[in-house]
């Protein structure tokens, strides 16, 4: 093997984020006692001070300068956003250390600013008392990122004099705690019954911030115990060698399972102490079949404390599909609050895979801009744990849609340090296919020169952008542990960590095998491979909008061939047509023979129709009050002519030049239009009827988090509804109640056959669990020939099967998991989409 030895400068790090991370429970468990969402700033009565005097806490408000849009504004605070907490609309406070130590930059430039660090600073609030309180516990909302030093609370109750330290955040150089992190601890031995509280919030350091906001001190429940956070391994950044020792992953290839440990941290936020606090944890296969219990052993937390429990350790099965993982933690007393006392989880068991990413596209990674020219390699770390000689023989990735086509990347596999490069491929240039689109997940495979050999280490997977021939934009899903996914630019010496998970891959095969592409359709065919690794590249025309699209396809040779018209008199006159259509042209003109002006050319009526009798033009003729209308005159005008409109409802106009005229009929009723033109002694009429409805009323939704379900309470069958996702219509013409959907913002959109729509409110779904979002149907065969088989695991599901041209050719509901049949000889051959509530399967007729 050859290994390329390279130097890595020491450099100054710092994060680059491109998530936003927030705990979906509650902040106060209990009685709010008082709170302070600083809407008007920091209280007059509170204190600010520092070491220096310069540095001080601010607040961020909307009327503000910089206002509560507005993070970190230091050297290194560009890629800040504003803590995500509850009232961050009416202001929060921060310590800016970055900006007082360095304000212009560039980001690294320690000591530069108004107020050099390392800084001291504390917010410290006014005396509270809580005489005759027995039990209190301190919460807020937060956002901090350190370099050096801490960030911590503390209590006085002795008017100020001595402050007792409550809490200490995460003190790892580079930390970053998500966009959002909540503080709980439970006060009561310090502050109970005490008529002088005083909290402090001090940061001593230097480089980054603290945003807080939303501070509430609450009366707790007798007995709840939180569970914060569950993993299915020990990982521990804080331990270990090199703190990324048995890391979470999405996907295990089955050549080299590791035991899992299920961990949950046990918060008791009681007033109690809570006994016989156990974890459980069931593991349950894609049948939903329950495949393994493990339990902890039971112990006791004390009101405010902390505990994480473990199982023993659980030995994956080797078979291959999809995993969920339910934890839950039960304790002696009766829990005021069970919802905070469960999680799940997900991985997938696959052949080869070893994976870290969540599956689809949520993302990309894109540099900060001052390294928006730099060439760049990022990559995940994977820890190697083999009981036999196994080989690392392909690298996979998923670019974005923002990448260029034709620009150079390569794949690396780097040793821990990344001082060396054990394993390469040779540069790949992007192709149109490659290219992602949020939630899909299209993977290049590529091969190294020579396979890596793995070992009981820790490897770096990462591909490089070179940005010679364009932009290399790697896809992201899910988020990363801090200094587990790895940014180098090694141009400019910098090296930092971002908290978005790369879609990038690695394969590993038994020693013995020869992986390789085995389609002998392929390219790049393999005769001697005895095991597909998936890299197979299949040529043609890979755009579903072409005649000559090829569904098997996965790399786009410019083989598409566009169809169009080729009159330039044409309205749709199209010179770059490779395949020439004239039936395709279209041309606007009037295409009625009785009018004076008739086009024989025309076939798409623009209602420019002329007539000398009295002829109108309305461009609707029924629907929902208030329903407005356009008039258009159509009669050719003689010199001389006078034109009345009785609109019908007492609306009299009296002119000709009537170019497309709207009104409103705001009543529900049958209105007629009379049209009477006259020259001299010629007289003519026309008339037309309009019809108005009563408008429909709004769908009304309610969310069924028992049953995963949206359901309307009142819709009619008779209607036509469509459902809308995010602004995106999702399902047409389906049924009222929606079954299985994820989270996001949904509508209802109705139509009753009359030209008559109306919408619901918008309904927001955020509680739906991720094992549930990652749950797939099957399709088999797929290509198919004759029929398909659709195997569902849900409770409830319905789809549509939806050809290309957008038609709707099959509808289904399973009321139940199993399986449903769809008769495919009576189709054509081509691509059709089957879609659900939350995702859009791909099937190929052959």
């Amino acid at each position: 093997m050859n290994i390329r030895l390279r130097t890595m400068p020491k450099t100054f790090s710092t994060l680059i984020l491109f998530f936003t991370s927030f705990y979906t429970y509650s902040q106060v468990y209990g009685e709010e006692l008082i709170s302070f969402d600083f809407s008007n700033g920091i209280p007059e009565d509170w204190e600010m001070s520092s070491e220096s005097g310069i540095g001080l806490w601010e607040y961020r408000g909307p009327l503000t300068i910089p206002d509560n849009t507005v993070a970190s504004r230091g050297s290194c605070g560009a890629q800040s956003e504003p803590v995500e907490s509850t009232t961050h609309e009416n202001g929060f406070v921060i310590f800016d250390s970055n900006y007082w130590d360095d304000e212009t930059g560039p980001c690294g430039n320690i000591g530069s600013g108004i107020d050099p660090g390392p800084h001291s600073a504390d917010l410290t609030s006014s005396p509270l008392d809580f005489t005759g309180e027995t039990s209190l516990v301190l919460t807020f909302q937060q956002q901090y990122k350190n370099f050096q030093g801490a960030t911590s609370v503390s209590i006085s109750i002795d008017g100020g004099n001595s402050f007792e330290p409550i809490i200490e955040n995460n003190t790892q150089v580079g930390f970053f705690s998500g966009d959002l992190n909540l503080a709980s601890v439970n006060i009561s031995a310090i502050a109970a019954n005490q008529p002088d509280v005083r909290i402090r919030f001090h940061f001593e350091g230097l480089y980054y911030y603290w945003m807080i906001d939303d501070i509430v001190i609450y009366k707790p429940n007798n007995n709840d115990i939180f569970m914060p956070e569950a993993r299915y391994t020990a990982f521990n950044f804080n331990q270990g060698f090199s703190g990324i020792e048995k890391m979470e992953y999405s996907i295990y290839p089955r050549t080299m399972i590791t035991p899992f440990q299920f961990h949950a941290d046990a918060l008791n936020i009681g007033n109690n102490t809570q006994t016989a606090v156990t974890l459980t944890a069931k593991v349950f296969n894609q049948s939903e079949e329950e495949l393994a219990v493990l339990s902890s052993s039971p112990i006791s937390i004390p009101p405010g404390e902390f505990s994480t429990l473990a199982t023993e350790e659980y030995l994956p099965s080797e078979t291959l599909g999809s995993y969920s993982i339910e934890f839950q933690i039960d304790q002696a007393e009766e829990d005021e609050d069970e919802e905070n006392n469960f999680a799940s989880k997900s991985y997938k068991m696959s052949e080869y895979t070893f994976a870290r990413d969540k599956y689809e596209m949520d993302g990309e990674f894109t540099p900060a801009d001052e390294f928006a020219e730099s060439h760049f390699e990022l990559g995940n770390y994977f820890e190697g744990i083999i009981t036999e000689p196994l080989k690392c023989t392909s690298i996979s990735v998923a670019f974005s849609e923002n990448s260029s086509v034709g620009a150079t990347t390569n794949g690396l596999i780097l040793n821990l340090l990344r001082d060396s490069v054990m394993a390469e491929t040779l540069p790949y240039e992007i192709n149109q296919w490659d290219l992602n689109q949020v939630g899909e997940a299209k993977f290049v495979t590529l091969q190294f020169i020579e396979p890596y050999l793995i070992t009981d280490t820790i490897f770096l997977a990462s591909f490089s952008s070179f940005q010679e021939n364009g932009l290399v934009r790697i896809a992201t899903s899910g988020i990363s542990p801090a200094s587990t996914t790895i940014i180098e630019y090694p141009s400019e010496n910098a090296t930092f960590y971002t908290l978005t998970t790369p879609m990038i891959r690695v394969n590993i095969f038994p020693l013995s095998s020869l992986p390789g592409c085995t389609n002998s359709s392929a390219f790049n065919y393999d005769a001697l491979a005895d095991i597909d690794d998936g890299s197979c590249r299949i040529a043609g025309c890979t755009s579903e909008l072409y005649p000559n699209f090829e569904p098997l396809a996965n790399f786009d040779d410019g083989s598409c061939e566009i169809i169009g018209c080729d009159d330039p008199e044409a309205d749709n006159y199209s010179p770059d047509a490779e395949i020439i259509d004239n039936t395709t042209c279209l041309y606007s003109g009037c295409i009625n023979a009785e009018a004076l002006n008739f086009n024989e050319q025309a076939n798409l009526d623009d209602g420019s129709c002329i007539y000398n009798d009295a002829v109108l033009f309305v461009n609707e003729e029924f629907g929902c009050a208030p329903f407005s209308i356009e008039i258009t005159n159509q009669t050719l005008l003689n010199e001389g002519a006078e034109c009345s409109f009785n609109l019908g409802e007492g609306t009299i106009l009296k002119m000709c030049e009537l170019d497309a005229y709207t009104h409103t009929y705001d009543s529900p009723g049958v209105y007629t239009i009379t049209y009477t033109y006259t020259v001299d002694d010629f007289i003519s009429t026309a008339e037309i009827t309009i019809t108005v409805y009563e408008a429909e009323p709004a769908p009304l939704l309610d969310y069924l988090d028992d049953v995963n379900q949206i359901t309307c309470t009142n819709c009619l069958n008779e209607n036509s509804y469509n459902w809308i996702l995010d602004n995106v219509i999702i399902l047409e013409d389906a049924p009222f109640d929606l079954l299985n959907p994820e989270n996001g913002t949904y509508i209802l959109e109705l139509d009753n056959g009359s030209n008559c729509t109306a919408q619901s409110a918008p309904l927001i779904v955020t509680s739906i669990e991720e094992d549930i979002l990652e749950l797939e149907i099957s399709i088999y065969p797929n290509p198919a020939t004759e029929f398909i088989q659709i195997s569902s695991p849900f409770s409830s599901f319905s789809f549509q099967l939806i050809d290309s041209f957008g038609k709707v050719v099959a509808t289904g509901l399973l009321s139940s998991p199993g399986a449903h049949r769809i008769d495919f000889r009576k189709f054509s051959s081509g691509v059709y989409l089957l879609k659900s509530a939350n995702k859009t399967y791909k099937i190929i007729k052959t």
